[in-house]
């Protein structure tokens, strides 16, 4: 029992601890295979009216039909959440509505590493070893929606499960998701394992009853990832979804949400995406390189190695645009024709490594 006390003692004086809270990973560190998890971080903005990577960090909405408003929503206490420490959710407002219920579908969606699935302590090939999947949810149109799984390495293999939640309601939810033998991963840094919060499917994507529903299989017909939907919420003007407290772990049970740091966060995040911040600090090269020629090169460190090397868009330089760009996974460099080139607070680096 001294682990016990000693996590007590840091708890405070009233915490109640047990062997079976240590035993059962509630207090273990890294067990969150889900990155920005609580939605802390939005190196990208808080609002935008476009699909793909654009606010939440290792979030993005994908659809086809409607036309959405997505962001970084701010908590207050009157949300359920709040309570156990979230300050903010991914929000999903419907601002112009689907006209086809076949076609149409709206999704966010974040992408595991492949690595970090195979090396989690995950027996994803036994079906008596369980990774379980918890998270906060509120919807402003009342019924039945889908969660997907989908292992992408060796032979694509898919999972859906449904909840139910009523209107404008917060409800948190957990589901245990056993192994499969024919599940494999592969320990690289390519996309592991896709995870799918499915706000709409139209029926070309749906069945009355999907073989997948809590089991694990192949997807024979694209009519098989979920079941039908009751409700079409993305044909619902204004209709509005949000999800925080996102936590994909090992083991059967959902134990208490990880809470890291806006640093630690920041950092997990800065492996897939990097912007340079305003921090009001410039840069200026005076002479050119080696001292030879009339070119001048700015060279950029990544606070973290990158997961590969990334894709780099850049604007607002003084002076000139650089005419050649040399990304690595730790770094960047800028070739500039001219003996000058600045940076300061208007310029916009931004390195993409994204799943």
């Amino acid at each position: 029992m001294s682990n016990a006390r000693n996590l007590a003692n840091l708890l405070g004086t009233g915490t109640q601890i047990t062997t079976a809270d240590i035993a059962d990973g509630a207090f273990q560190a890294n067990k969150n295979l889900i990155i920005n998890g609580a939605m802390q971080v939005a190196q990208r903005g808080t609002s935008s009216s476009s699909s793909g990577y654009q606010t939440v960090d290792r979030f993005k909405t994908n659809l086809l039909g409607p036309t959405i408003t997505q962001s970084q929503h701010s908590l207050t206490s009157s949300d359920t959440p709040y309570s156990y420490g979230f300050r903010s959710s991914y929000h999903v407002e419907v601002t112009g509505v689907g006209t086809n219920a076949a076609t149409d579908y709206l999704e966010i969606n974040q992408n595991v590493e492949a690595q970090n699935i195979a090396k989690s302590g995950w027996n994803y090939t036994s079906a008596s070893s369980f990774i379980t999947l918890s998270f906060w949810v509120k919807a402003s149109v009342a019924g039945t929606y889908s969660v997907i799984f989908d292992s992408v390495d060796g032979t694509q293999q898919l999972y859906n499960f449904e909840y139910t939640v009523s209107a404008n309601t917060w409800k948190k939810v957990t589901h245990t998701i056993p192994g499969y033998s024919n599940i494999a991963f592969d320990n690289d840094n390519g996309i592991g394992l896709r995870l799918f919060f499915v706000l709409y499917y139209g029926t070309d994507y749906t069945v009355a009853s999907s073989p997948l529903n809590e089991q694990w299989g192949t997807l024979g017909s694209p009519t098989d990832y979920v079941n039908d939907f009751a409700q079409n919420m993305s044909a619902t003007a204004n209709a509005t979804f949000e999800v925080t407290g996102v936590q994909l772990e090992v083991g059967d049970t959902a134990t208490p949400f990880e809470h890291r740091s806006y640093g630690e966060e920041l950092l997990l995040c800065q492996r897939y995406f990097y912007s340079k911040p305003n921090d009001g600090q410039a840069l200026k090269i005076c002479s050119p390189y080696n001292g030879v020629g009339t070119n001048s090169w700015i060279t950029m460190d990544f606070p973290v190695f990158m997961r590969s090397v990334p894709t780099i868009t850049s604007s607002g330089w003084i002076g000139s645009s650089p005419v050649s760009v040399q990304p690595s996974s730790h770094a960047v460099a800028f070739n500039f024709s001219t003996a000058n080139a600045y940076y300061d607070t208007t310029t916009v680096i931004q390195a993409d490594a994204e799943l």
